[in-house]
Parts: C-alpha cells; sequence; structure tokens
C-alpha cells in the first residue's frame, strides 16, 4: 500500500494478520457421515445431518484455500452466516434446493470465482431434459425484450418489451433470477448479462416446470398483446437451431475509413482460445500496427464486450499498441495457503498442492504470498517508441471479466483512453485467477470452485471498490434496433468519431 494512504477495509487483515486456516479444526469428525456417499450419486430427498455436513467442509475448504475470504465479512460474520444456513436447513430437500441455499452466502463473501454449482447430473437434466421457455433476450435498462425465439419461430416480434410472464411481472422475474448468481461484491451487470444467456434454464429454476407459457408483452408500437408458447427441452432447442455460419474468430480487426477509424475485437484474453483458433497475439498485433499506419488511422477502439481469459500478459501485450508512458496490469498477485489437508483431498479437484515459489510467489508475512519486486509480472514496461498516438476507445459491458477487464482498467486508469459501455464484470479492484479448487460436496453433490489466487489491479478505481470499473460514457444498445440485429453501441461510437476527426 502507499504510504500515508487509509488502510481499505479488505486489506487490514494483511496488516493484522487474522488470516487463519479454519481446516483441521472438526474436519476429522465432520466428514465421518459423508464418506459411505461420496463415490455415489445424489439423492433426493438429503437429511439436514448430511447436508450440515457437507456445509461444514465447504466452509473449512474455502477458509483453507481461498486468499481474501473476510474481504467483505469478517470472520466472525462469515462464521454466523454459515451458522444460520445450518440452523435454516431442518427438513430433507434437494441438492438443487441445497445448492440455492448456498449462493447468498457466497454472495456476501463477494468473488464470482468462488461459488457453488448445481451436482453434474442436476445440471445435465436442467439443460437437456427440463422443459423450458425457448426465448433469447436483451436487458436494456429496466427492461427485458425479445431477442429471437429459439425454436425458430417467430409468435413474438424481436425488439418486444416483455411484460410479464405467467402472470409474474418481469422485473420481479429479473430480481428473483439475479439471486441466482454469485458476482464480485455488488456488481449487478454480469448477473444481467448471464441472465441474457441461460434465460429459458433461469426460469425454470425460479418458476418451475410450466406445460405452457402467458406471455404478455408491449410491440414496438405500443400495442399490449398476449401470446402463449410452449416449452422445449434443450436437447429439443439444440435440434432446431440452424448453424449462423464460419465461426468468427476470436481477435479481429475492420477498418472504417469514414471515421478513420481501426475497430479491434477481442473476444479472449485466453491464450488457450486463441492457439486453438490458429491465432497468435504477436503476428496479429504486428499486423494490425502496419495496417493502422497505412490506414493512417486517427483513432483506435478495442471492443472486450463479452470477453474473459486469465491471461494478462495479453493485456499487457495489446496496450503495448497504445501505451505512452512506463506500464504495468497487475499491481500485486495474492495467495495464502500452501497445501490443503491431506483430510479434503478425496472431495477436490484442481489443485491440492500450492507451491508458492513454483508460481512465483514469495512470503509477506502473516501467512500470505505476493509477487516480488523481480517477478515479470511486476516490472513496469517502457513504451515503444512507435506506439499509436491517436485517440483509443475501450467498450467493454457485464461480460468483460478477468484479463479484458484489467486491460479497461489500464486503458483508463493510465489516461490513454476513455472507457465506453457498462460495468465490466470483474472487480475494479481486484480479481480472482488460476487454477481453482473445486470441492464436491460428498451428500448432496453440489460443486463449489474457490480460487488460490487473487490479481490486484494496478492503480486505483475511481468508482465503488465492491463494484467493476465503471465507464466513463454509458452508452447501451437502443431496443429499436434489436429487431435489425444492428450494434447500436458501435454506430453510437463511430458516428461520434466521424463527428470530432473530420
Amino acid at each position: 500500500m502507499e504510504a500515508g494512504r487509509p488502510i481499505p477495509y479488505f486489506w487490514r487483515p494483511f496488516e493484522r494478520g487474522m488470516w487463519r486456516n479454519g481446516t483441521g479444526v472438526v474436519i476429522g469428525v465432520l466428514l465421518w457421515s459423508a464418506v459411505a456417499g461420496q463415490n455415489s450419486q445424489p439423492r433426493s430427498p438429503l437429511y439436514p445431518e448430511k447436508l450440515h455436513a457437507d456445509i461444514d467442509l465447504i466452509r473449512a475448504t474455502l477458509l483453507a484455500a481461498h486468499p481474501m475470504p473476510h474481504r467483505y465479512l469478517d470472520s466472525a460474520a462469515l462464521a454466523a452466516r454459515f451458522d444460520e444456513l445450518k440452523a435454516s436447513i431442518r427438513v430433507p430437500m434437494d441438492p438443487e434446493s441445497f445448492q440455492a441455499l448456498l449462493v447468498p452466502v457466497f454472495q456476501a463473501i463477494g468473488d464470482r470465482g468462488c461459488a457453488p454449482q448445481l451436482p453434474v447430473a442436476v445440471e445435465r437434466d436442467l439443460r437437456e431434459h427440463r422443459r423450458v421457455l425457448p426465448l433469447r433476450v436483451r436487458i436494456i435498462g429496466d427492461g427485458m425484450y425479445v431477442e429471437e425465439e429459439l425454436k425458430g419461430f417467430r409468435s413474438l416480434q424481436p425488439g418486444s418489451r416483455l411484460i410479464a410472464i405467467d402472470g409474474v411481472p418481469v422485473d420481479s422475474l429479473i430480481a428473483r433470477m439475479t439471486a441466482l448468481y454469485v458476482t464480485d461484491g455488488h456488481n449487478r451487470t454480469l448477473a444481467l448479462r448471464m441472465i441474457e444467456k441461460d434465460l429459458p434454464w433461469d426460469l425454470q429454476r425460479v418458476m418451475g416446470s410450466r406445460s405452457s407459457h402467458l406471455v404478455r408483452y408491449q410491440q414496438a408500437d405500443g400495442t399490449v398483446a398476449e401470446q402463449v408458447l410452449f416449452p422445449m427441452t434443450g436437447t429439443e432447442i439444440a435440434r432446431t437451431r440452424k448453424p449462423s455460419g464460419a465461426p468468427l474468430q476470436p481477435w479481429r480487426a475492420s477498418w472504417e475509413a469514414e471515421a478513420s477509424t481501426m475497430w479491434l475485437t477481442l473476444r479472449t484474453l485466453d491464450q488457450d482460445s486463441l492457439t486453438l483458433a490458429g491465432q497468435h497475439a504477436d503476428r496479429f498485433l504486428r499486423s494490425l500496427k502496419k495496417d493502422m499506419v497505412e490506414n493512417k488511422a486517427k483513432a483506435l477502439v478495442i471492443d472486450v464486450r463479452g470477453a474473459g481469459g486469465g491471461d494478462v500478459d495479453l493485456a499487457e501485450q495489446v496496450f503495448a499498441l497504445i501505451a505512452q508512458q512506463p506500464y504495468r496490469a497487475l499491481g500485486g498477485v495474492v495467495m495464502r495457503t500452501r497445501e490443503l489437508d491431506p483430510e479434503l483431498r478425496p472431495y477436490i479437484g484442481g489443485l491440492t498442492a500450492m507451491d508458492a515459489a513454483s508460481i512465483g510467489l514469495t512470503g509477506l508475512g502473516n501467512g500470505t504470498f505476493g509477487l516480488n519486486d523481480r517477478d515479470e509480472r511486476a516490472r513496469w514496461k517502457d513504451p515503444d517508441p512507435q506506439v499509436f498516438t491517436g485517440k483509443v476507445y475501450i467498450v467493454a459491458d457485464g461480460l468483460t471479466r478477468d484479463a479484458a477487464a484489467s486491460l479497461v482498467a489500464l486503458v483508463k486508469r493510465s489516461g490513454r483512453g476513455k472507457f465506453v459501455g457498462e460495468e465490466t464484470g470483474s472487480n475494479a479492484f481486484c480479481w480472482s485467477g488460476s487454477e481453482p479448487v473445486v470441492l464436491t460436496a460428498p451428500n448432496s453433490g453440489v460443486r463449489v470452485t474457490i480460487p488460490v489466487l487473487m490479481n490486484v489491479l494496478e492503480g486505483s478505481p475511481n468508482g465503488p471498490l465492491d463494484r467493476g470499473e465503471q465507464p466513463q460514457h454509458g452508452i447501451e444498445q437502443r431496443p429499436a434496433a434489436i429487431a435489425q440485429g444492428r450494434d447500436t453501441v458501435r454506430e453510437s461510437l463511430l458516428e461520434l468519431l466521424r463527428e470530432i476527426l473530420h
């Protein structure tokens, strides 16, 4: 932390040495009732004592592995949340209901990368065999708009505003579906974009199965109408969907001559995804730089809407195109646990041994580890004398996460460009990275992902510390353009650039 600056609440545990392992305290007696069922399929219903054992195992693993479990709740408050959860379970329940009860506790922890997920068999049943409302939607402002019907029909005109489904107002449904998701702190945009992706299955979880759905909606001309839609399974939806053409490359660029602008689209910052697509970041960026020089580009737009991936070095490679001062994406990496208790190993996948030295971390005291000054990830990079010096904009949305969100912060905080769009899906102070511990609760089958590293961004956000990076210019898709498939965020920004550059 910088000298003279107040220490944020979530950083104080590092200063006071309050981070403590919760494993080994009662693990032996907590697991005896779970061992017999660890290799069997989840059963329904499950008795409270079985679910209580799962809760204690989840809590012990979380406290052992997570780098910042008390960021928003101190140890007493977090313990009280788990105790209240156990006390609330007095009757048998199925694994799906149990997972839903776990979500609020993890929402209080406030790490998107640390969340309970449905058992594998339940998730497969939900996605493939349950009958769901076949709609794809866009959530714009406080409204939900039809993008398309997934069964290929056009019972509802694209762009229509949904008012209610089966008599339940849409705003109430959005609130109920938002509660299914764990986000970073009090971020809301990620949950809304996830609802857009998973509306059929989210609706099924909050409303249950129906033989038909009555949809009340408002058409573009203001007329209010109702339509009965019949549900389909995910397997049936997949069969009715027609291929939409060849897939686009994850990294691509287009020249917008009228605006003298190069539009760079990055849909991932994951090196493996680029490799699978046959793309090489260094070659792509060299070619892009050459094209910008030849076209005498006056502006560069970096579009990272929907982009995830944990490769921060890719973010820095992209930023090198425009950097005019020394830069780095991360201010630090935090890890807290070397190795999980051996008694936990039968229940976890992913990492079990976490050797700080092997991943370049050094002891910081109080049982924590971080980057040393010689680590490449902590080193300040010098700008290239031949960088692009024109105007820069970066466009992001609620699905912009992890390394892509770090790129947004780097562009904005360096003052090198303007951030346009909406709040990013990753926290503006830090985001969890690395391969996680994946705990499978032996009785319920609920899976819990627990990251072991936290990436701390360079610089300070100018917005709330429990939210994503905040845009300097908020631009949303316009509902009227949904029917035409137009990207009005892109249109608006290019129109602005045409005006200011010519």
